[in-house]
């Protein structure tokens, strides 16, 4: 037996269309019950169910084409700008197909028109109908501004990249020069965590996440790099109080923060600096103490690229500086 799939959307299309005829005959049948309630006192007079029955299938077939007509019109005018111009274009399109109905009602049923229930249901339906569309018009404006934002931000930390890992890997090849030349036991696993460093850049390249364990492997490369250049000078502690290994964030948050720290503070053999990095089940913590290097200017693109790319998926990346230790706190996408 060969079973037939529709495609998606296919299914999307009738999915729609069943929620398009379930809400008219949801509103046909409230709207016969207040009708019969006002009237009569009672939602089914005399217990008339047969009649109650008829007159919602009555009222419910001038409604479908109501209501079809009315969003026919509005899905053809989304591209006018003006609302109260869309509005009123919808309004003077759909009108005549309820004038219609009206006249020719009575015609092909031999029953009387109620012009004042035609024209509420007709306003009911039309403002019902144009409030979804501009609903999901202006949800699907704010989507694509989201995605714009964070294409912005993509192509911003790109070009950031660019001129970041040069510099990086010619100071690490500097490094390593020094290390092979005094002939250092350290200097294959130099150029492993190297390697490993640059093939999770490659790999990385256009994702907008990724997961945990991916960059916290990444940031072991990293830190694994940094030691050689600051010898005990710099430590990196991780605690983790939760399992969050599958949780994700956005790729190189972790490099980014730590770069941030050798960047801003003074790290010599006078001075050590200690990370520590805290994995809750709610967000990540990364604190340092505040050791500012003098006569130092920063332009903070690589907090403000965290923030802002973080509120584009609705999350709050926030820091916070008493003037002693500085802590950013990583939610989770």
């Amino acid at each position: 037996m060969k079973i037939v799939t529709l495609p998606t959307k296919s299914i999307a299309w009738l999915r729609q269309g069943l929620l398009f005829l379930g809400l008219v005959a949801a509103y046909a049948i409230l709207f016969q019950l207040c009708y019969a309630w006002m009237y009569t006192g009672s939602p089914v007079p005399d217990a008339d169910f047969g009649s109650f029955f008829q007159s919602i299938l009555l009222n419910y077939i001038p409604m479908l084409v109501i209501a079809f007509s009315v969003w026919l019109v509005a899905t053809r005018t989304l591209h006018m700008k003006s609302v109260v111009a869309k509005c009123l274009t919808d309004l003077l399109g759909s009108l005549p197909v309820a004038i219609l109905l009206n006249w020719l009602f009575p015609l092909v049923t031999g029953l009387r028109v109620n012009w004042g229930g035609t024209a509420f249901n007709f306003v009911m339906i039309f403002v019902f109908i144009e409030f979804v569309i501009y609903s999901k018009r202006a949800r699907e404006v704010e989507l694509q501004e989201e995605r714009h934002q964070r294409e912005l931000l993509q192509k911003r930390y790109e070009v950031m990249m660019a001129q970041v890992n040069p510099h990086f890997l010619f100071n690490s090849l500097n490094i390593l020069y020094s290390m092979v030349k005094m002939g250092s036991d350290k200097s294959c696993d130099f150029i492993l965590s190297l390697s490993g460093m640059y093939r999770y850049i490659v790999s990385q390249q256009g994702s907008q996440s990724v997961l945990l364990s991916e960059e916290m492997a990444f940031l072991d490369d990293y830190v694994s790099v940094l030691r050689m250049r600051y010898s005990q000078q710099l430590s990196v502690e991780v605690k983790n109080t939760a399992d969050a290994t599958s949780k994700r964030i956005v790729p190189y948050t972790m490099q980014l923060l730590i770069e941030n720290v050798t960047k801003h503070n003074v790290i010599s053999s006078h001075q050590h600096i200690g990370i520590l990095i805290e994995i809750g089940p709610e967000d990540i913590r990364v604190s340092n103490p505040v050791i500012p290097r003098p006569a130092t200017t920063s332009s903070y693109f690589g907090l403000t690229y965290l923030t802002r790319l973080y509120q584009s998926f609705g999350k709050d990346f926030r820091v916070e500086n008493d003037g002693r230790t500085f802590t950013a706190i990583i939610p989770y996408l």
